[in-house]
């Protein structure tokens, strides 16, 4: 009976104080383009997204749909992960140039050097994905690109096997071994369009807020100034000291 009681209160109290869960977060590309390159990647923080939650989800565009031209653009992200923690980009929808965006999604680490790529879900799905699991926490970086577009490294070398993004690859394939970082890619697509990214197990770079960088500077201001009167007793007590002495 006192069982019954407790649950019943716990369960008004659940009705009557609903929790709020936190919105994935949600970053738009819009008229300023993602870069290619780490220099020129963008980086998935709590000042650019429209909140802190997960997954984080991502709308973007690749080239210009409408468009006849080929693209050659890529979009370049980074984010952090954990060690231990599985990592799962998808690509959830995709509309453009074929009507459906055919995409690949490429993981590079810290330093550009290639981890993992998807070509196809499925042998029926030319949409993304990926399943990885990092070995230590840190920043990371995802391209998403269209189909037959591939990572170039330092030495004109493919980070990835030269014939697996034109073979509709499902999985997630290893980049080659001896591989150089990131420097370029390849272009050779028409295949241009919208798309929606989702990451699970990724986080937000923190990016300090300016209220929290002004209270970092006055609270350091107010250390050296404390520290400066500190000095300076001492200096007159040794002063006063010395002229006791003499």
């Amino acid at each position: 009976m006192m069982h019954n009681f407790f649950t019943g209160g716990l369960l008004a109290l659940t009705l009557l104080c609903p929790v709020k869960l936190a919105a994935a977060s949600l970053f738009t590309e819009g008229t300023n383009d993602v870069g290619q390159l780490l220099a020129t990647s963008t980086s998935l923080t709590n000042t650019n997204t429209t909140s802190s939650g997960s997954p984080i989800q991502i709308d973007g565009t690749i080239g210009v749909v409408g468009a006849s031209e080929e693209s050659t653009d890529v979009d370049l992200y980074s984010f952090s992960l954990t060690a231990g923690t599985a990592f799962s980009p998808v690509v959830t929808s995709a509309g453009g140039s074929l009507d459906l965006f055919d995409s690949q999604l490429f993981l590079f680490d810290a330093t550009g050097h290639g981890l993992v790529f998807n070509d196809d879900i499925s042998t029926a799905d030319n949409l993304s994905q990926l399943t990885f699991t990092p070995s230590s926490s840190g920043i990371y970086y995802l391209a998403i690109t269209p189909y037959n577009v591939r990572p170039i490294d330092n030495n004109g070398q493919f980070i990835f096997s030269n014939s697996s993004p034109t073979n509709s690859v499902t999985g997630s394939v290893s980049a080659l071994a001896n591989r150089g970082v990131l420097t370029s890619w390849s272009t050779n697509t028409t295949d241009f369009g919208s798309y929606t990214l989702s990451l699970t197990g990724a986080q937000l770079i923190a990016v300090p807020e300016p209220s929290e960088m002004l209270g970092s500077f006055l609270l350091i201001l107010f250390s050296l100034r404390l520290a400066m009167l500190r000095a300076t007793k001492t200096c007159l007590d040794v002063i006063a000291y010395q002229s006791r002495l003499s």
